[in-house]
């Protein structure tokens, strides 16, 4: 969970829990400091924040022992009953009412989202292409650029409008800010910073070297760098973990898609084989004897 707060009336942020316990023990912050945290529908003093009472429940604890030192030392119910910062009970008296508890999405959950994102890019701009009966140009197929470009205007347009996309909103993952919306401004700038730093513009060259770095930044922090630049968290409600209905869902929508994108394909491929050949004969006549005969 990551926290964000108010300090000489900047917003500073975001840090880890731990962080800001730091700050809270060395004196730059106090419990009366403004904070936020996705599912925080608006700033609260850290001593109501749900990720830090469990942090201020063993202080309050701590304070009572010292006030009476006879008094026996007993493990606070809301601590044996937290496994991690958030799972508190929403209805439990330290808990704030005006925050939910969230959680960041897994890395896996964050890639099979944006699978899902670019494939339905991908079947609805060659299905539109298909049903138009629009040629085939070097310029704009799915390898090149120009194809992939609108993707991040539809992109933070959802964001801007939904605060998710198709395939974040497949797995229950919601993009969240302090102020609880997000400008187009600001999605566009997350999306062709996804684009950019996280797909390698689609460019399999760039990609070999983006993607390994957003998912070693994912598995260490699970957050993005797009996602701190912006200070646009995802995460989603907590659900049990191993949902192979879920997986099961995710292969099926990715090989209908691949069906459909195969179809809408198929008035390009004369072109894209004659193209190949050009500059790599052998893999355009091992191509050209999958097609059926005209």
């Amino acid at each position: 969970m990551y926290i964000y707060w108010i300090k000489g009336n900047k917003r500073r942020g975001p840090g880890t829990v731990a962080d800001f316990i730091g700050m809270l023990e060395i004196g730059e912050a106090s419990p009366d400091t403004l904070c936020w945290h996705a599912g925080c529908s608006s700033w609260v003093p850290a001593r109501e924040l749900p990720a830090l009472s469990a942090y201020f429940q063993e202080k309050r604890e701590e304070e009572q022992i010292d006030s009476n030192p006879n008094a026996p030392a007993e493990t606070p119910d809301i601590l044996q009953q937290a496994t991690a910062v958030g799972t508190v009970d929403p209805a439990s008296p330290q808990q704030a009412p005006s925050c939910t508890s969230l959680y960041l999405p897994q890395p896996a959950e964050r890639f099979m989202a944006r699978l899902v994102d670019c494939s339905l890019y991908a079947v609805t701009v060659t299905g539109l292409c298909y049903l138009l009966r629009i040629p085939y140009s070097p310029y704009f197929q799915p390898g090149s650029l120009l194809f992939w470009l609108p993707m991040p205007l539809l992109e933070a347009l959802s964001i801007h409008l939904r605060l998710s996309t198709p395939g974040k909103a497949f797995f229950g993952i919601v993009l969240f800010t302090p102020s609880h919306r997000v400008s187009f401004a600001r999605a566009l700038v997350r999306s062709f910073l996804a684009m950019l730093m996280g797909m390698g513009c689609m460019q399999p060259l760039l990609a070999v070297i983006t993607l390994p770095l957003t998912l070693y930044s994912l598995n260490k922090r699970r957050l993005t760098s797009w996602d701190i630049r912006t200070g646009v968290i995802p995460a989603q409600v907590r659900r049990e973990r191993g949902s192979f209905l879920r997986i099961w869902l995710f292969i099926i929508v990715m090989l209908v898609n691949l069906q459909l994108f195969s179809l809408f394909m198929q008035p390009w491929l004369p072109d894209m084989i004659s193209e190949l050949h050009s500059y790599w004969p052998e893999a355009a006549e091992m191509l050209g004897q999958q097609l059926p005969p005209s």
